[in-house]
C-alpha cells in the first residue's frame, strides 16, 4: 500500500468536505447579507457544481498533462484562491458576484480532487483493503463535514463574519500543499482503456445511480439548515445542530464501516442504504423533521460500498468508469441545485424537499431492477 497516495487523497478530500460544507450552515446568512433571492442564492452551489462538471468532462486531457499528484496540487491552489476571494467579498450585491466567481473557482478544484482522490485510493489499495480504504477516504469528507458546522457556529459566536471564516479556512489547502510538496510518489497517468469491451448501458446506469445518491446526500447537507429554520421555525443554532448530527452520523457510519468487516456483499449494502435513507426521509418530512439527520447514518455506507463494487466488477477498467461516474455526479449536482432553488422559489421549501425521497426512489429502482439484470446477464 502506498501511504503517500493515501495521505494526499485523505487530506484533499478532508479539505473538500470542510470548504464545501462550510457554505451550507451560513447559507441563510449569505442570502441576508447579499440581499438576494433563493434562486439567485442557488447559483452559489449550482455554478460551483457546473465548473466541476466542465472540468471533469476534460479529465483525460488534464490528467494526461498533469498526472494525478500534480492535478491534486493544482486543485489545492484553487481552493486557496477561492477562499481568499470569498473572504474578501463585501456585504453587497457586488460581493455576491465575487462570491459566485469564487464558487466557480472552488468547483474547479472540487472536480479535480473528486476524481483524483478516488483514483489514488484505487491505485493504493488491493482487494483485501479496498472497501476499507474507500470508506476511510469518505470518512475524511464526513469528518470535515461534521466539524465544519461546529467550528463555524463557534466563530459566529465570537462575532466573526463569514468573510473571516473563509480567510481562516484558506490555510488548510496551503498546509497540505506544503506537507506533500517535497514527496515524489510515482505519477499516476490517466489512460483511457479499450472501451469496446465495456457496456455503455452499464456505465451510464451505474453513473446515474451514483449521481442520484450523491444529489440526495448533498441536498440534505446543503438545505437541511434552511429547511428547518424557514419551514419549521428552528433557530439557526438549532438547525445547525441538526446538520451537525447528520454529519456526525455520516462520520460514525463510515468510520465503523472502515474499521470493522461487514459480512455482506457490496451490492446488497448499496440497496439497503438507499431503502433506509428513503424511509428515514419520509418519516422526517411527515412526522418529525430532525429525523432527516438520521440520513447521515443510512447514507454513510453507500459510497464506499459502491466504489468497492465498481472496482471489483470492472477490474482494470474501473479507473475509466470512476472518471465517468464523477463526470455524471458533477452534472447532476448542477441540475439539482438549480432545480431545487427554482422549486423553492415558486412552490416553497416544504414542497421542494420532496425532491429528496424522489431521488432516492429512482436510485433504488435503477439499482434493484435494470442494474441487477445487466450484471446478471
Amino acid at each position: 500500500m502506498n501511504y503517500l497516495y493515501v495521505y494526499l487523497a485523505y487530506g484533499s478530500l478532508f479539505i473538500l468536505g470542510f470548504i464545501d460544507n462550510s457554505r451550507g450552515p451560513i447559507y441563510p446568512e449569505l442570502l441576508s447579507q447579499f440581499q438576494v433571492t433563493k434562486v439567485q442564492g442557488s447559483l452559489i452551489f449550482s455554478l460551483c457544481s457546473l465548473s466541476g462538471f466542465v472540468v471533469s468532462l476534460f479529465v483525460s486531457r488534464w490528467l494526461k498533462f498533469l498526472g494525478t499528484i500534480w492535478a491534486t496540487r493544482v486543485a489545492l491552489l484553487t481552493d486557496f484562491l477561492a477562499c481568499i476571494l470569498m473572504g474578501f467579498a463585501p456585504s453587497s450585491y457586488h460581493g455576491f458576484i465575487q462570491f459566485v466567481i469564487a464558487g466557480v473557482i472552488l468547483g474547479i478544484g472540487m472536480g479535480m480532487k473528486g476524481i483524483c482522490a478516488n483514483l489514488l485510493i484505487r491505485k493504493a489499495s488491493n482487494h483485501h483493503n479496498r472497501r476499507r480504504l474507500f470508506s476511510g477516504l469518505h470518512t475524511m469528507y464526513g469528518m470535515a463535514s461534521f466539524f465544519a458546522p461546529f467550528i463555524i457556529a463557534e466563530l459566529f459566536q465570537l462575532g466573526l463574519g463569514f468573510q473571516r471564516i473563509f480567510l481562516y479556512t484558506s490555510v488548510l489547502p496551503i498546509v497540505l500543499l506544503i506537507t506533500t510538496f517535497k514527496t515524489k510518489p510515482y505519477t499516476i497517468q490517466y489512460k483511457k482503456p479499450d472501451t469496446s469491451s465495456l457496456s455503455g448501458s452499464k456505465v451510464i446506469l451505474i453513473a446515474s445511480i451514483f449521481a442520484l445518491y450523491v444529489s440526495s446526500e448533498i441536498l440534505v447537507s446543503s438545505r437541511l439548515t434552511i429547511f428547518l429554520k424557514e419551514v419549521h421555525g428552528y433557530s439557526l443554532s438549532q438547525a445547525a445542530f441538526n446538520l451537525s448530527v447528520f454529519f456526525g452520523l455520516l462520520l460514525v457510519g463510515r468510520m465503523s464501516f472502515g474499521l470493522f468487516h461487514v459480512p455482506f456483499k457490496s451490492f446488497n449494502i448499496m440497496t439497503g442504504s438507499i431503502v433506509l435513507s428513503f424511509v428515514v426521509s419520509i418519516l422526517g418530512m411527515q412526522f418529525y423533521p430532525p429525523l432527516l439527520a438520521l440520513n447521515g447514518l443510512s447514507m454513510s455506507i453507500f459510497f464506499p460500498s459502491a466504489m468497492d463494487w465498481v472496482s471489483e466488477f470492472f477490474g482494470e477498467e474501473s479507473e475509466y468508469v470512476i472518471s465517468r461516474i464523477m463526470v455524471t455526479i458533477s452534472g447532476s449536482l448542477v441540475a439539482m441545485h438549480y432545480i431545487f432553488g427554482l422549486f423553492a422559489e415558486h412552490f416553497g421549501l416544504a414542497l421542494s424537499i420532496w425532491i429528496l425521497p424522489l431521488l432516492l426512489f429512482i436510485a433504488w429502482y435503477l439499482l434493484h431492477f435494470p442494474l441487477r439484470k445487466l450484471t446478471i446477464s
